[in-house]
């Protein structure tokens, strides 16, 4: 890390790394410096410094405590040799790019790495230095740039170092806080920056031993006593004599032409102790060996700006002053023979071109011009008027004399041919339909290219002459029925060309209506007018009109309109015509509407039922019921009742209990029923249509619904209800004299796998015997078995089919005037 903060502008180092110990006598301290490993960290900076021939970019905007006169002295130093010590040994070296940058890697951690920059100047010296306190491992550390401060620190740490000093112990805080640093500091600025010798100055010597003193007293690590330092020693005759003085002379200033010198003449003076020497520094290179004379004559400079400085020497010492010289090369002649030029011309024929030319330089200026690219420049006004070109392309050249020296400027005149006039009359035009005896009116189109105005003509009646139209587009030109020729011929500058092509016109074809259809049949509610969107259509010649006769009158009048719209028709079938007109004459066409009244719902046809529940549970029946609706008579589509009451889009069905036989029975969802105890009641299906006219209904005939808790039971055309007990002995039912059949049932509850089978004897009243059929649970079987009258019949109810149990019931039918008790036993 840089030990200042200064952050902009580049400083000087001192020219040797323990000036400030010339003369001091020290005691010696051990040296235990461990050597030095590589290791992984990188610094880097920038060297910026005065009096050194590496300098680069001059530095500006500097802080006034950073460098006494920056602006005039201080530069980025590139390419200068940047060297790294560590404990008094070269651990590296590198050299700055051209903006004074500087990089040095894998460093090990360490304190007090002190950084040098050696200008080449007079075989090498120190220029600056910097200091970097503390490097650890794997860290990249930003020396800054070099300044006074850091270049005072350097010169104290390597001072230190090579009095035995182990750079641990080195604290740059203490440096820094010394009593006479700053003073140090200031004293080495205004050396550096006068390009002085630092081991001469006698302050400087002075103050930077009574830093080291200062710092030597207090560091722990040095043991080796006082430092004693012993500055001009009395005997020097030259104490107290001023130094002497040297003048160069103003500065001068001198104009010349370009790659040429000026020999300029040198004036010096000045004064001194004893015998003055002149020793002067002509190329700026820091030697005083260009010239021992007092007054150089004829001392050639060059274009630049030159500080030419003179040494006069004295028997105590020497005295520089500089003086500057500035060569101006003048201007540069220059020639301007104006842009390159281009035309066209017709074939075989020349241009006459002019020219104007133009320079700057140094004097009177003179032009000559070579025309035709021979080297030789045989016409000498500026501007050269109607000089002849023939085709090609032309290398012209201008040369401009001034008083130093000429230059030239080439341009390019391009003559060129112009192509042959061209024509085009576009076209083929049409074919354009007219009706039968008219002209079709047409636009024509010109074009052409050549040299020139052009100007256009005719031939419109393919007669051969182009006298019919000098319009570049004739207009509304009248061409009959056929193909017509007609031909263009377009003149330029130079000649003349032509080109034909064709118009055609046709006969239009007769006009065509078409008014679609048939339409319909449209579906409207009684009484109600079906609203319809017409469609018309035609073909014929330019712009074409409709118009519709909607009442059948034969009059087209009651619509223009070429697709009318919302129509409105009664129930029937409705002729309708429709009449286009074209440019040339009109045609018809006729369909029909037909509108039809939507059927209305006249019954419907209920199916399924009656119905038997268990006790306790539910019963979906909406696939045991099924509708068929009537409309205007003719049946409907059938649909079970579960799809009327979910998924019919233009129906609706719901049930109605109009008879619960006392609360047998509910209804818990739109098709489900519930039993609650033993009974028969009834239930109606009612069915809605419903359609852009509104909504019809029609409901079903009652239909019976038993709620059992037996398993097997008959009910009577009385809707009496009786259960059989397959486990009593000698069972015997009576039922009244007006039940003349009844039907057997088998219960919800039982359970679906067990097969039920019955049959009925009637053979000992003159009927039959029956043979067994299946039944099954929760349905009433629709077999009507009648009964025999004031006698029995018997039903016989098998379990299990063949081979299984079977129960037979004695069924009573009372005779006329017998009551209950006359058939079986109370």
């Amino acid at each position: 890390m840089k030990l200042s903060t200064k952050i902009i502008l580049p400083i000087i180092l001192i020219s040797a790394l323990l000036i400030l110990l010339n003369g001091c006598q020290v005691a010696t301290v051990p040296d235990d410096s461990p050597g030095y490993t590589p290791g992984t960290t990188t610094i880097s900076g920038i060297i910026a410094a005065p009096c050194c021939s590496t300098s680069s970019a001059a530095v500006s905007d500097a802080p006034s405590d950073w460098c006494l006169q920056c602006e005039q002295n201080w530069f980025l130093q590139k390419n200068i040799e940047v060297i790294l010590t560590y404990e008094g040994e070269k651990v590296g070296s590198t050299t700055t790019n051209t903006q004074g940058e500087y990089t040095f890697a894998n460093l090990s951690a360490g304190d007090n790495y002190v950084i040098t920059a050696i200008c080449p100047d007079n075989e090498g010296y120190p220029l600056v230095k910097d200091v970097v306190k503390e490097v650890v491992d794997g860290e990249n550390y930003d020396a800054g740039i070099t300044d006074c401060e850091s270049t005072a620190l350097g010169i104290l740490v390597d001072a230190l170092v090579n009095l035995g000093i182990s750079s641990e112990y080195i604290i740059l805080e203490d440096i820094q806080g010394a009593a006479k640093f700053e003073s140090f500091v200031k004293a080495l600025c205004e050396v550096l920056e006068d390009c002085g010798d630092v081991t001469a100055d006698d302050n400087l010597l002075d103050l930077g031993n009574s830093v080291l003193m200062e710092i030597l007293g207090e560091n722990p690590g040095w043991t080796g006593g006082e430092v004693i330092c012993v500055f001009n020693p009395p005997d020097d005759p030259c104490i107290g004599v001023p130094p002497p003085t040297a003048n160069a002379g103003p500065d001068q200033g001198f104009v010349v032409c370009p790659g040429t010198n000026e020999l300029v003449d040198l004036v010096g003076s000045g004064s001194g102790k004893g015998t003055l020497a002149y020793a002067w520094d002509l190329d700026n290179d820091g030697q005083y060996d260009d010239s021992a004379v007092q007054n150089p004559q004829d001392v050639p400079f060059g274009v630049g700006v030159h500080t030419v400085t003179l040494r006069v020497t004295d028997q105590c010492g020497s005295t520089t002053d500089e003086m500057i010289v500035t060569i101006t090369e003048s201007a540069v002649v220059t020639a301007n023979a104006g842009p390159d030029q281009s035309y066209e011309v017709c074939p075989g024929t020349t241009k006459d071109v002019d020219f104007a030319g133009s320079g700057s330089g140094t004097g009177a200026l003179s032009y000559e011009w070579d025309f035709d690219d021979d080297g030789v420049y045989d016409f000498t006004a500026q501007n050269p008027q109607d000089v002849p070109f023939g085709v090609g392309v032309h290398t012209v050249t201008l040369r401009v004399t001034d008083q130093c020296s000429s230059a030239t400027d080439t341009i390019v005149v391009t003559i060129t041919e112009s192509e042959a006039v061209t024509a085009d009359a576009d076209g083929p035009y049409g074919p354009y339909e007219v009706c039968p005896g008219a002209d079709a009116l047409v636009d024509l189109v010109g074009s052409g290219s050549g040299t020139g105005l052009l100007s256009y003509a005719w031939d419109l009646d393919n007669d051969g002459q182009y006298d019919d139209s000098s319009a570049q587009d004739p207009q509304d030109v009248a061409f009959g029925v056929g193909i017509h020729t007609v031909g263009l011929e377009v003149t330029d500058d130079c000649g003349s060309a032509t080109d034909s092509t064709t118009v055609e016109v046709t006969e239009s074809e007769a006009v065509t209506a078409d008014a679609d259809g048939p339409y319909g049949p449209y579906e409207v509610c009684p009484g109600a007018d079906a609203l319809v969107d017409l469609v018309g259509s035609g073909s014929g010649t330019g712009l074409l009109s409709y118009a519709w006769d909607l009442d059948n009158d034969g009059q087209y009048d009651d619509s223009s309109a070429q697709d009318p719209q919302d129509v409105a028709f009664g129930v029937g079938i409705h002729t309708v015509g429709l009449e286009v007109t074209d440019d040339c004459g009109s045609a018809t066409d006729s369909t029909t509407v037909e509108v039809t009244e939507l059927p209305a719902l006249t019954g419907a046809t209920f199916e399924g039922g009656p119905f038997v529940l268990c006790v306790d549970f539910d019963k979906d029946i909406g696939s045991d019921i099924t509708i068929t609706p009537e409309l205007d008579g003719v049946p409907g589509t059938l649909m079970t009742l579960d799809y009327c009451v979910n998924s019919c889009a233009d129906c609706t069905c719901f049930i109605t209990i109009t008879d619960s036989g006392g609360g047998a029975f509910s209804l818990v969802g739109p098709t489900t029923l519930r039993g609650i105890s033993e009974g028969m009641g009834y239930i109606t299906i009612t069915y809605t249509r419903i359609t852009s006219c509104g909504e019809e209904s029609v409901e079903s005939a009652p239909i019976a619904v038993a709620v059992e808790a037996d398993a097997f039971f008959i009910t009577d055309n009385k809707d009496s209800f009786i259960g059989l007990d397959i486990n009593e002995v000698d069972p015997c039912i009576e039922v009244p004299h007006n039940a003349n059949h009844i039907f057997f049932g088998v219960s919800a509850c039982i359970d679906p796998e067990t097969i039920v089978e019955f049959k009925y004897d009637r053979s000992h009243c003159g009927g039959g015997v029956s043979e067994y059929k299946r039944a099954y649970g929760g349905v009433i079987d629709p077999t009507m078995i009648n009964l025999c009258n004031g006698d029995y019949t018997y039903l016989t109810i098998r379990i299990d089919g063949l081979g299984g149990p079977e129960y037979e019931f004695a069924i009573y039918r009372l005779g006329p005037g017998e009551s209950y008790g006359a058939g079986c036993p109370l």
